[in-house]
């Protein structure tokens, strides 16, 4: 917030049936050495990306997407396995102050029910509902 950076957090998807090290330590490597890695649920790691604003976080999408599709492929991961991404970032933390922790809420959010990324439709980003009287001034 003091450089007034950008954070993203990207949550990854695998359709495992236990937690396999080899996905973690996989996100873990494509990774850049700021960005934090963690493991949310036995099938779900996240990505907490410094400096990393909307694009960025696609883009990450895309590099860990790939290697984790490929180790799917060539069986070092189970075959079969889906990949499903959800993202929220905002572009300069003084301006749109939030906790990292809810960052994370939303791109778990983002990957159950966001809107597909143009040309991405497995990598999801968080939009937030507007309020009913939004939509309803929204649709006269």
């Amino acid at each position: 917030a003091r450089q007034r950076a950008a954070l993203a957090c990207i949550v990854f998807a695998l359709d495992l049936d236990a937690a396999d090290a080899r996905a973690g330590r996989l996100v873990a490597q494509t990774t850049r050495v700021s960005d934090a890695v963690g493991m949310l649920t036995p099938s779900e790691l996240a990505v907490l990306a410094p400096a990393t604003a909307h694009a960025g976080a696609v883009q990450l999408a895309e590099r860990v997407g790939t290697v984790l599709r490929e180790a799917i492929g060539k069986g070092v991961l189970p075959k079969g396995s889906t990949l499903r991404v959800g993202y929220e970032a905002v572009a300069n933390l003084t301006y749109t102050p939030v906790d990292p922790a809810e960052l994370l809420v939303r791109a778990s959010a983002a990957l159950r029910s966001g809107q597909p990324e143009p040309g991405h439709a497995w990598v999801r980003r968080f939009e937030a509902a507007l309020p009913a009287a939004s939509r309803s001034s929204r649709a006269s």
